[in-house]
């Protein structure tokens, strides 16, 4: 386990309680509201994306360009530089398909 400060675990707590945060707000818009299918995807994409940026808090404690120099460098909290490349592009795609989604649907509309 990856020893973080208190800075750093409060970064990852804000930045991951935004993703549950979407999550949920989400859901309970399909379940109860009209909610279209592209807008669930897109919340998902973002979900993914804050959950990949909160697996590097140490990118948020930098200045900014150190800190986008060592980009490939910084280690995640919990899984290897692999698993967050792919939950970051996994984001990336989910977002993109949201988008795709939602402009199909809205050619078919009459």
């Amino acid at each position: 386990m990856f020893k973080l400060s208190r800075k750093d675990t409060s970064i990852v707590l804000f930045i991951w309680g935004m993703a549950l945060f979407m999550l949920s707000t989400s859901l309970y818009d399909l379940l109860l509201t009209t909610f279209t299918a592209g807008e669930v995807i897109r919340n998902i994409g973002l979900a993914f994306l804050l959950f990949g940026a909160g697996l590097t808090p140490q990118l948020f404690s930098k200045p900014i360009s150190q800190a986008f120099k060592e980009l490939d460098q910084l280690s995640p909290i919990f899984f290897t530089l692999k698993t967050r490349f792919y939950i970051n592009n996994m984001g990336l795609s989910l977002l993109f398909l949201g988008w795709v989604v939602s402009f199909v649907l809205w050619l078919m509309q009459p």
